[in-house]
């Protein structure tokens, strides 16, 4: 089972972002509202697509 501590140090990344993300909303409470998570999801929906056909074509190492 791991500690608090090392829980921490492997997702200092994520930590982090949440914490950019907690700061942001207190400052500008339209940021975390509906409209606004669906009209970036929205806006990088294609890219996640193309992200995850590349993936997949990474890891069959088909690419050229």
């Amino acid at each position: 089972m791991a500690t608090l501590s090392a829980l921490a140090k492997r997702n200092v990344v994520l930590i982090g972002f949440f914490i950019i993300v907690l700061l942001l909303s207190i400052r500008e409470p339209e940021l975390i509202g509906l409209e606004n998570i669906t009209q970036v999801l929205r806006q990088n929906s294609v890219a996640g697509i193309i992200a995850v056909g590349v993936t997949f074509v990474v890891v069959a190492g088909r690419f050229d």
